[in-house]
């Protein structure tokens, strides 16, 4: 997958959240992890990289079969 394939939306998000990308101007990208006070400051698109739903599917799964126990 080409990160110019994704959906970007213009600006900075409200609040970014895991699996979020964030474009910068400098063409740098960052992936949110599970930094809920990053701010997205200079960012001018951002796009998901990962669905929050698919977030809970694998979260549920790796509880499931005892991963990072």
């Amino acid at each position: 997958m080409s990160i110019r394939s994704l959906e970007w939306t213009a600006g900075a998000p409200e609040k970014p959240e895991p699996g979020m990308l964030l474009l910068y101007s400098t063409g740098s990208v960052l992936i949110v992890g599970d930094c809920s006070d990053l701010m997205p400051d200079g960012s001018v698109a951002w796009a998901r990289l990962v669905q929050p739903h698919d977030i809970e599917w694998i979260e549920a799964m790796a509880a499931a079969h005892g991963v990072g126990r």
